[in-house]
């Protein structure tokens, strides 16, 4: 196993100076110094401290020969679904009416800070291949994408063992699949076509739907319905194809060059929440913010009451607008929920979020259970 200097303390030296807005928020990061410190964060800590001293680590290699391709098996538009199966196992999400399924495998690289020739912790990346596969009403597969994700722990983000494969984009057929390194949710999609067939669908339901997206300023990123556990809605997902070129850039101070380089491909969506009629509490919250160096957390919430019949379609706009932005934070922090019997127009080129963390947001097989989300 090679031995290499840390990334402890480099890589949040990077981040901390260019870009703070890529930390999850503090309510998902964990305090560093807290009385009653777990013993498992006490060696972590502990291993930072002698891991700098010492200068070095020792890393497992990139467990490339544990995570083969085996797309390339797999023929579009003569290979079906059940063959998929032998050649990638058992999917991890699957859906018959959205046409697609999902397959991941797992590995994982470690290292071992050193305090002089002493190991001192261990920590670890998980290491995913995530293979999506589209198909058509016959079960033949239309589409087949395979990449892979490096996915360190919470209160490491900013120190991964390497600087690569942190951001997923893959899309096959109408769907797409993405992790950001940032918002660490795995997050599927649907291409427009598919919904507003979706929608027309829902016209005949005995619930009622509303769409909730974004508007055209800031985004909030948690929405609670009648006092319900948050949602994580809106979704707006900015994706960056970092890698270690891109952390030296920065490290220089080559603004222009990592822009040019890892443009950042901005996702803006809508979700489509399917509701028993009646009246209903919605509250939107959190969200963060980012001007160039700058970046931070939206203060404030929005409350705004809905009623809905069945089978109605209303349309949820909640929008953030700042007065001023500044190293003290954002300024005149505006919040604004509309409700629309119409679609917006700047919502009609939005993508569907069918799946996003560790649930469906869509309804997977509608057809057969009609009204039921």
């Amino acid at each position: 196993m090679p031995v290499k200097y840390p990334n402890w303390f480099i890589g949040e030296a990077i981040i901390v100076r260019k870009i703070k807005n890529k930390l999850p928020s503090a309510g998902d990061r964990p305090p560093w110094f807290t009385i009653g410190l777990p013993p498992s964060r006490f060696l972590m800590m502990a291993s930072v401290f002698f891991g700098v001293f010492s200068g070095c680590s020792v890393t497992s290699e990139f467990p490339a020969d544990k995570l083969p391709d085996r797309s390339a098996q797999i023929v579009p538009a003569r290979t079906d679904i059940a063959a998929a199966h032998k050649t990638l196992g058992d999917p991890l999400i699957a859906s018959r009416y959205w046409g697609f399924e999902l397959y991941r495998d797992t590995a994982s690289q470690t290292e071992m800070p050193m305090a002089l020739v002493i190991p001192v912790g261990r920590i670890k990346d998980d290491i995913h291949r995530y293979t999506l596969v589209s198909f058509d009403a016959d079960r033949l597969v239309q589409s087949v994408v395979s990449g892979l994700h490096r996915y360190p722990s919470a209160f490491r983000i900013a120190s991964p063992i390497s600087y690569d494969h942190l951001t997923l984009s893959l899309r096959a057929g109408q769907i797409a699949c993405i992790r950001e390194w940032e918002d660490r949710r795995l997050t599927l999609l649907a291409a427009p076509a598919l919904r507003d067939d979706y929608l027309d669908l829902a016209r005949s339901s005995p619930q009622a739907t509303l769409v909730i997206g974004c508007g055209t300023h800031e985004c909030s990123d948690q929405l609670s319905i009648d006092g319900e556990s948050g949602l994580p809605l809106p979704c707006r997902l900015q994706v960056t194809d970092y890698d270690s070129e891109a952390f030296e850039l920065l490290r220089r101070g080559e603004d222009q060059e990592f822009k040019r380089r890892y443009p950042t491909v901005r996702y803006d969506t809508v979700a489509a929440i399917r509701l028993p009629p009646g009246r209903h509490t919605l509250k939107a919250s959190g969200g963060r913010w980012s001007r160039d160096r700058l970046g931070g957390f939206l203060p404030g919430e929005q409350t705004a009451a809905v009623s809905c019949r069945a089978g109605e379609i209303l349309y949820v706009v909640i929008d953030v607008s700042v007065g001023e932005y500044s190293w003290w934070g954002a300024k005149d922090v505006r919040w604004n929920m509309d409700i629309h019997t119409d679609m917006p127009d700047f919502f009609r080129n939005r993508s569907l979020v069918l799946y996003r963390g560790d649930r469906w947001l869509a309804d997977p097989e509608p057809e057969k259970n009609p009204g039921i989300q």
